[in-house]
């Protein structure tokens, strides 16, 4: 009988085994990754991006680490929109994996500043309270080498530039897997297409409930402190401490973040978690009001700003545009992006009204917009500032 028969059934199955592959492995790509799933604003990794994502799979961080979202809401929720395959058009190999020991990365791209992710790889603790990753501190020993690098662009047929080249030279492997780690989820518009709006009228449900207060200082330590430093006292992010915005403000940059500054929104955390961080943050800055607060006037209520602006002593005063450049740095970059260049507060680097206007402006505030006074550093630093401002000096 034709069942007893070893040698016809091996070729039955190997037949059997070679249908299911053609099926399933073969078939689907006359199906994927054709024209129609290109996205165009998916782009080739530049020199210093592919030279991380070696960087990346040599260290192994594809182990721990996914790239790709799947169509789940409790993964939408938690890390953006869920994967097309267009995304990964010129990924040699994909790194989609299977195993999140850490978190899925498909979507990190811009979420994080630079200096963010530099710490997080030299220190993973410190700016993910908790986490059992190795430190990888040792990257910054290792150079980039630009001539293997140019041969892996010309093998994968990526266009690069030569100056691309050239600017490799004292890169080290930890600027390369930063840049990559900037690269991830940068190409699609998703944040955009997954941003919540706001509805309805802003307010406090917590104010002053030292219940909520004291989570809201838990949950700060746990979200926001790696960046803002204990305390509200600035990291490599602003100073909170010295901020002044009303609660409304607050809630709306910690919902919908800053992303031009590299600032996530934390809309994920829902709205009663960040009233309790506002409140957290509204405390902090009753009980401890900035510290050059007591080196000029009176209070924040001091007399409006018209009494002291009769006009700018600091015009082209090049140390004292200097002094703006910082002051400005630290007390109104958060808002208005470094270099004056705008952030979700305006572009200031095309101010062409008055000097005194603009004193008047900062001193005030504009509290229907949301923006603080800041007549706690005085005229003498606000002219400073206003000097820098209209000095047009932008920064690149």
């Amino acid at each position: 009988m034709w069942e007893k028969n070893s040698a016809l059934l091996l070729v039955l199955a190997t037949a059997a085994i070679l249908v299911g592959t053609m099926v399933t492995m073969v078939v689907p790509f006359a199906y994927v990754n054709t024209e129609r799933d290109a996205i165009a604003s998916v782009v080739p990794y530049t020199a210093l991006e592919l030279a991380g994502r070696d960087v990346y799979i040599k260290e192994g961080c594809n182990n721990c680490h996914t790239q790709t979202v799947r169509p789940l809401v409790a993964e939408v929720i938690r890390y953006g929109d869920y994967s097309k395959s267009g995304e990964f058009v010129y990924d040699r190999p994909h790194l989609w994996g299977s195993r999140r020991t850490g978190p899925d990365l498909a979507r990190v791209g811009g979420k994080y500043p630079d200096q963010w992710h530099y710490q997080h790889m030299r220190d993973p603790a410190s700016m993910a309270p908790g986490s059992n990753m190795p430190a990888y501190g040792f990257l910054d020993n290792r150079r980039v080498n630009p001539e293997l690098t140019r041969r892996k662009l010309e093998v994968l047929g990526f266009p690069y530039a030569e100056e691309e080249i050239i600017a490799l030279a004292g890169k080290t492997d930890m600027d390369a897997i930063v840049a990559y780690m900037q690269k991830l989820g940068s190409d699609i518009p998703w944040r955009e297409q997954a941003r919540t709006t706001l509805v309805g009228e802003l307010s406090n449900p917590y104010s002053g409930d030292q219940a909520a207060i004291a989570e809201g200082r838990d949950l700060y330590a746990q979200n926001c402190a790696a960046c803002h430093g204990s305390g509200l006292k600035g990291g490599f992010a602003a100073d909170l401490s010295v901020l002044g915005y009303t609660e409304e403000v607050f809630f709306q940059v910690i919902h919908d973040g800053i992303l031009p500054l590299g600032m996530p929104g934390f809309s994920a955390l829902g709205s009663e978690r960040i009233w309790k961080i506002v409140s957290y943050l509204a405390s902090e800055q009753k009980a401890q009001p900035p510290a050059d607060q007591a080196l000029t006037a009176p209070e924040a209520s001091a007399a409006p700003a018209v009494a002291e602006a009769a006009s700018n002593p600091y015009r082209d005063d090049a140390a004292a545009i200097g002094a703006g450049r910082d002051l400005y740095g630290q007390r109104c970059a958060a808002c208005h992006g470094p270099g004056l260049k705008g952030g979700f507060a305006p572009d200031l680097s095309r101010w062409a009204d008055s000097d005194e206007k603009l004193f008047e402006l900062i001193h005030d505030g504009r509290l229907a917009a949301g923006m603080p006074g800041f007549s706690p550093l005085g005229a003498e630093r606000i002219w400073q500032i206003v000097s820098y401002i209209a000095s047009g000096q932008v920064d690149q």
